[in-house]
């Protein structure tokens, strides 16, 4: 049977045996206040719960964990780890309330952690909780978690009101004869966002998965005439236009994928397309008219909120490179049989030495999966993460044969 142990507490199996006590912290309101599954209404849902967990650990290969925290001899709360696709997993507890203030959960939680580490693979940890929740978010801070997000959409149980939702994560920093970054592909196109994408976004995704990716930048394309078919309000045409970006970031636990939002913007009235890297969906209901605005403008606007902004395929015809100044960076694109003229691109950037490079495969079908992207030297968990970076350090590129720096 598998045990942890730790100076307090022993952590085995969650099952019907300890029903009793279970019950008597998963039907309190107050014990429950903040949870969406809890209070459970009667002893029969609380052995549901249990009998599920018992079958969960009679697989052989389950997708949660479910461990009885046992302290001073009786079991006083639980802790779980969810499975969410490759290396990647989401962290839960709840403890009956006469043992909070002790730090029990996250000596509990940090033990989940170390097993499942060295025996399950998991190099990527999430929580979720109540933003209202001080006590949970302070012992993921303490588990050395980051807040990444927060967000409204949270229904608790207990009350019938939307909640503001909290995400932590956090990466394990491995041993050195283990370590590696993450290899991005920082320039994808979805059929839901681009109609001249073949490809959807929950293909993409799983394709990018199975070539070897630990992250995909979706780039749909941001310009005035598609957004004119995309609504009548500003609000409807971006919500419309995210649509292939959020049916991505819906996968990405199942394909075990990082999926990040970027943008391939066209200004006008120019032919030239630009990629900003670092921005959220909000930036976008912000700025939905980002088209009609010069490249200053929008260089600037970008590095007011940490993105970075860098020009795409800059010798594809009828493309020219635009002004150096007002760029982070450009793209070697790397998308087959598209007269990105890459070389011609490796001579004028010579000339720009400030400039930083990423590579991409600007795809949008499944044959041109894979083609290029960036190895970055550790691991990012979201966009503004992303943009960082870029800014840091030249980043490793991806490329075809043909093309040479």
């Amino acid at each position: 049977m598998t045990e942890i142990n730790t100076e307090r507490l022993t952590l085995r199996p969650l099952g019907t045996e300890y029903l009793e006590s279970v019950h008597e912290y998963a039907s309190d309101p107050e014990n429950t206040k903040y949870m969406i599954h809890l209070p459970n209404e009667s002893i029969e849902e609380t052995r549901d719960f249990l009998l599920r967990a018992e079958n969960e650990w009679m697989k052989e290969a389950p997708s949660f964990y479910e461990f009885a925290v046992i302290y001073k001899g009786r079991q006083i709360g639980a802790v779980s780890l969810s499975l969410e696709g490759r290396a990647s997993g989401e962290l839960g507890w709840i403890l009956n309330k006469k043992y909070w203030g002790q730090k029990i959960a996250g000596e509990a939680a940090s033990a989940l952690m170390e097993y499942a580490v060295k025996e399950l693979g998991i190099r990527h940890f999430t929580a979720h909780c109540d933003a209202e929740n001080t006590a949970s978010y302070r012992t993921m801070e303490k588990l050395g978690m980051t807040q990444t997000s927060i967000e409204g959409g949270r229904r608790n149980r207990a009350s019938d009101e939307d909640r503001m939702e909290c995400l932590y994560e956090l990466y394990v920093d491995l041993p050195e004869k283990e370590r590696h970054g993450m290899k991005i592909e920082m320039h994808v196109h979805t059929s839901e966002g681009s109609p001249c994408a073949e490809t959807d976004a929950e293909s993409i995704v799983r394709a990018y998965s199975e070539a070897g990716y630990d992250a995909v930048v979706i780039t749909n394309h941001f310009d005035s005439v598609l957004l004119k078919d995309f609504g009548v309000t500003d609000d409807e045409r971006i919500e419309r236009y995210l649509l292939g970006y959020r049916k991505a970031k819906a996968v990405e636990e199942k394909y075990g994928i990082k999926v990040m939002l970027g943008v391939e913007i066209r200004l006008e009235p120019d032919d030239e397309d630009f990629l900003i890297y670092g921005i959220d969906e909000e930036f976008l209901f912000r700025h939905p008219n980002l088209c009609f605005m010069d490249q200053q403008t929008v260089y600037e606007l970008c590095h007011s909120c940490g993105a970075v902004f860098y020009q795409a395929h800059p010798f594809r015809e009828p493309c020219v490179p635009r002004d150096p100044e007002f760029l982070d960076g450009v793209e070697f694109n790397q998308r087959p049989r598209s007269g990105n003229h890459n070389d011609r691109l490796s001579r004028w950037v010579k000339a720009h030495p400030d400039l930083k490079f990423i590579s991409g495969s600007d795809c949008h079908n499944l044959e041109q999966v894979g083609y290029g992207g960036i190895e970055v030297p550790r691991p990012v968990c979201n966009a503004r993460e992303l943009a960082e970076l870029l800014k840091e350090t030249q980043v490793k590129l991806i490329l075809c044969e043909h093309t040479s720096l």
